[in-house]
């Protein structure tokens, strides 16, 4: 046998192991619980190192897998979509097709702001303070002293440049002139204006005057 003893070297094997047992078992005798279960550990290794020894080897353990392993990890990350048959991604417009957007979102977040200075601008309005030109813009009819006329300037002037801004906006997106886009404006303020108001209105020659809505 390949891994096996003779029948020489196992009876020697056997009286070693004997002798080991009987001695160390003797020399247990008297000793403390701890200390004797310490030297049992002992022995039961030397045993074990005399039934392992002596030219027996064990078979020989194979711990490498016959093929090395592969791990496949792959990372794709797509930033745009592409549609099929056009180089153009989804999500990343042209100029001109991101221009309308970006000129909405303007008008809708102008119109917000806008809103929160109505009050004031009526108050205005009713003290005859302010009046609709015919441009589209607010124009300073009079000005009062002190903190009153300060609010009244940054208001107005604030509102000019919203009105501008927006105005301006919807010229390049209807891709109409800029005086074309004033003129419908401010004839839109001058049609929501109430009574008493101050507007700036349209002569026959071209001109405009000042008058106050009558109704």
């Amino acid at each position: 046998m390949k891994y096996g003893l003779s029948s020489r070297m196992l009876r020697k094997k056997e009286k070693l192991v004997s002798a080991a047992a009987a001695g160390g078992l003797l020399g247990l005798r008297g000793l403390p619980g701890r200390c004797r279960l310490r030297n049992v550990s002992y022995y039961i290794w030397a045993i074990f190192a005399l039934l392992g020894g002596g030219g027996c080897s064990l078979p020989p353990v194979k711990l490498a897998t016959p093929e090395p392993m592969q791990v496949d990890i792959k990372m794709r990350v797509d930033v745009y979509q592409y549609a099929a048959g056009d180089g153009v991604a989804k999500g990343k417009k042209s100029q001109s097709e991101a221009a309308p957007q970006q000129q909405d979102s303007f008008l809708a977040a102008s119109d917000i702001v806008r809103s929160n200075r109505r009050a004031d601008i009526q108050v205005f309005k009713n003290g005859q303070y302010v009046g609709e030109a015919h441009d589209g813009l607010l124009a300073m009819l009079k000005e009062p002293p002190g903190d009153l006329g300060d609010r009244l300037r940054k208001t107005v002037g604030a509102e000019n440049a919203d009105r501008s801004a927006e105005m301006q906006a919807t010229a390049q997106k209807e891709k109409i002139p800029l005086s074309e886009v004033q003129n419908k404006q401010g004839e839109t303020n001058r049609i929501r204006a109430f009574k008493g108001e101050w507007i700036e209105k349209p002569n026959p020659d071209g001109t405009f005057t000042w008058v106050r809505k009558d109704s």
